[in-house]
């Protein structure tokens, strides 16, 4: 199914950048612009115990102010467990006042009788610019209706999961930092509950990557630092605070570009707490055409 999923990706890719492009050199279309860039992007990590995850993605302007992100991914916990397969697609729109708007949408095709279906809405104020300084707020909520089952009992259950999420960013020069919070809340108690759905997923950022559960409360940082004009230094932590334990996971991820519309990102992730505790290897690709 992931790959299938990929190849669809690819092939949807291409039909919106060739109709941008054909869209561009049609008389009387704003002036016969060149079309926007199309991103594609590659993640793998692969763990002890044989754990790994795959992900295949997309971003592609569909104007000058709007832009759709496709995604596919594939997981394994550990040697020997179901292949878990998920895909999620986002807009967003940038409007006046410096008002940026995001709608994504997630869903997990049924695996071993789980199976959920997410959705979500973020909106980021600059609520101050000056020459080399800005300051960005962001909040809004996700949720995702979930068919899981009680540890316990093996017994399937229907929750709903509500994140509200909130944060600011700040870009000081080279450097920029993200502070983000999250409360969750549900139809029941959700100790013991098993589910699929990755907290980045629900979260929208990658310092909560390759970690999944039904989580209370969240807080997270992520730096960059581009250091010259090839290298940037990307930091991530998150905690993550269940009903019974909390989870640490940390990442160090540099990005190297290899031309202006090729950069590679390696590094490490440690997951730490729970049962959870892994040592991943991480590498990317981001493409620009």
């Amino acid at each position: 199914m992931f790959t299938r999923a990929c190849a669809l990706l690819c092939a949807l890719t291409w039909c919106l950048h060739a109709h941008r492009a054909s869209a561009a050199e049609a008389p009387g279309h704003a002036g016969g612009k060149e079309p926007e860039n199309v991103e594609i992007e590659s993640e793998l990590y692969i763990g002890r115990h044989g754990y790994w995850h795959g992900g295949l993605g997309a971003v592609v302007a569909l104007g000058e102010d709007l832009h759709l992100g496709l995604g596919a991914h594939a997981q394994r916990e550990v040697l020997g467990a179901t292949e878990v397969s998920y895909f999620n697609a986002e807009l967003i729109r940038d409007f006046a006042d410096d008002l940026e708007v995001e709608i994504f949408g997630f869903v997990y095709p049924e695996v071993e009788r789980l199976q959920a279906v997410g959705t979500g809405l973020r909106g980021t104020w600059k609520v101050l610019q000056r020459e080399d300084e800005s300051l960005s707020l962001f909040c809004g909520p996700s949720y995702a209706r979930a068919r899981s089952v009680v540890e316990e009992t093996d017994e399937l259950e229907t929750m709903h999961h509500l994140m509200l999420l909130g944060g600011i960013t700040w870009e000081i020069g080279d450097v920029a930092v993200t502070l983000i919070g999250s409360h969750s809340f549900y139809n029941r108690d959700p100790e013991g509950v098993e589910t699929h759905v990755g907290l980045t997923d629900m979260t929208h950022f990658a310092a909560y990557e390759n970690n999944d559960g039904f989580v209370r409360d969240t807080a997270a940082v992520e730096v960059a630092w581009e250091m010259n004009a090839w290298l940037t230094l990307n930091l991530r932590y998150a905690a993550m605070w269940f009903e019974s334990e909390t989870r640490h996971a940390f990442a160090i991820t540099p990005g190297v570009k290899v031309s202006g519309r090729v950069e590679l990102e390696t590094g490490v992730e440690f997951l730490r707490g729970g049962e959870s505790e892994n040592d991943l290897v991480f590498v990317g690709l981001s493409m620009v055409f």
